[in-house]
């Protein structure tokens, strides 16, 4: 009776170090993150002109938000293109919206994105038009969408920004 008590017990303390062996290296993420590492971008939609009005960033994993996102962004459209196919098992998409300007010359651009050992740090540069520049007296929505390849989807974003107000000279 004494020694199957001391093998259970030695098979539970077993099982109790497998378990938290694999919890740190499955929750560890790969050597190949834990430096600041480039990741390379493709173009989704970089314009100026949309139906979101507010300051979004956001990052996308999923083909039901991607497509509720287009259809707001296309909303002013008629008729609305046909949302851009993207495979959101190997994908992941961030979007950054400026919110609604008062005249054109207002830029947003995704310039880098990095994936570090906390997730991944999307650097964004804004423009704003001095108060000297005689830029079109348009509401405008400046945007940027851009797509990343990465098995990494579940990591966490931070979205930094520069944002430059430049003079047109008098």
């Amino acid at each position: 009776m004494e020694n199957s008590s001391r093998i259970i017990g030695g098979v539970l303390i077993l099982s109790v170090v497998l378990t938290a062996f694999v919890i740190v290296v499955v929750t560890t993420p790969p050597e190949s993150i834990v430096e600041d590492e480039e990741v390379f971008f493709e173009d989704v939609e970089h314009r100026f002109y949309c139906g979101v009005s507010e300051r979004i960033e956001q990052k996308i994993t999923d083909l039901e938000t991607w497509e509720n996102l287009w259809a707001e962004m296309k909303s002013t459209c008629t008729p609305v293109p046909e949302t851009p196919i993207i495979d959101f098992s190997t994908n992941v998409v961030f979007a950054v919206f400026q919110g609604e300007r008062p005249s054109g010359g207002f830029v947003t651009t995704i310039t880098r994105i990095a994936l570090t050992a906390t997730g991944y740090v999307v650097f964004v540069d804004e423009l704003h038009p001095g108060p000297d520049c005689g830029t079109t007296m348009a509401l405008t929505q400046p945007y940027h969408i851009v797509n990343v390849t990465s098995s990494y989807q579940n990591l966490p974003v931070q979205f930094v920004y520069n944002i430059t107000t430049y003079d047109c000279g008098s």
